[in-house]
């Protein structure tokens, strides 16, 4: 075991009070396995496994959807696909989305008047060079995104930059850091995340519903665990949306369950 990890965690959970968490920095899954099971040699509990931490309770959990923080609760956020066009294709989407029939893309020209308050526009944007984007989203993709993000910002838009990265990253995510820095985006503007294995990719982070913290998705096909799994059948929940908070219990009854059996760690998926 990394001594210097285990220091960490005596030292971050001994300050909590009963029933608070902490995120634990972590470096792969050599020590998130190193954490889990600290918790369960020390009466403590892992509440999710995040892209870089892990997020501990101190003492054991009675309940794990109320451990988890009130943003990560099933039905705090809910996501609605209306429908999959998009102005890409990239070859990993996770729900084969691809430009629509009659669509002509176009660079959007908001007007000055706007709204800005509660409006946060989120930019996809794989690497701070073209190689990467323009390989895997389609020629021309960085130049137009990055080309967005500043139009956004010099309109005053709050924006969000989300990366996704694959097997062929390399060092990017820590290139990503700089070029986030010098736009100045704060943590709330930076979703990193890795390539999930599901819609168009035929590699990356395989997950379930076992495995994944939800985050309540609706499509026309029905409500689903989580939007990056909008169009796996294992994912599917239930085909009707009526009545949604009848949905939403029974997504955190489940979720609940596989919390208190233990056997698999809960990971969160940031899709925004």
């Amino acid at each position: 075991m990394s001594a210097r990890l285990l220091l960490r965690l005596v030292d971050d959970v001994g300050l909590l009070h009963h029933g608070g968490t902490t995120m634990v920095a972590v470096d792969g899954p050599d020590d998130v396995d190193i954490v889990a099971r600290w918790c369960e040699a020390t009466g403590n509990a892992v509440v999710a496994v995040h892209a870089d931490a892990v997020e501990v309770h101190r003492g054991r959990i009675a309940d794990p959807i109320a451990a988890l923080a009130p943003e990560r609760r099933p039905g705090y956020r809910l996501w609605i696909y209306t429908n999959f066009h998009c102005n890409l294709a990239c070859d990993y989407c996770c729900v084969q989305s691809s430009p629509g029939a009659g669509l002509t893309p176009r660079r959007p020209h908001p007007a000055p008047a706007s709204p800005r308050a509660g409006l946060t526009p989120q930019i996809s944007l794989d690497s701070p060079d073209a190689k990467l984007p323009d390989h895997h989203r389609g020629e021309g993709s960085f130049a137009r995104a990055r080309a967005g993000i500043t139009t956004a910002m010099e309109l005053g838009f709050h924006v969000r930059v989300a990366a996704t990265l694959g097997d062929d990253a390399g060092d990017t995510e820590s290139r990503l850091v700089d070029l986030f820095d010098e736009l100045g985006l704060e943590d709330d503007q930076r979703v990193v995340r890795r390539v999930a294995k599901q819609g168009s990719a035929n590699a990356g982070l395989t997950v379930s519903r076992a495995s994944l913290v939800p985050e309540v998705c609706l499509t026309a096909d029905g409500v689903f665990w989580h939007p990056v799994a909008a169009i796996d059948p294992a994912m599917k929940v239930t085909e009707s949306w009526s009545p949604l908070g009848d949905v939403i219990t029974a997504i955190s009854d489940e979720c609940r369950a596989y919390r208190i059996r233990g056997d698999i760690l809960a990971g969160t998926f940031p899709c925004a």
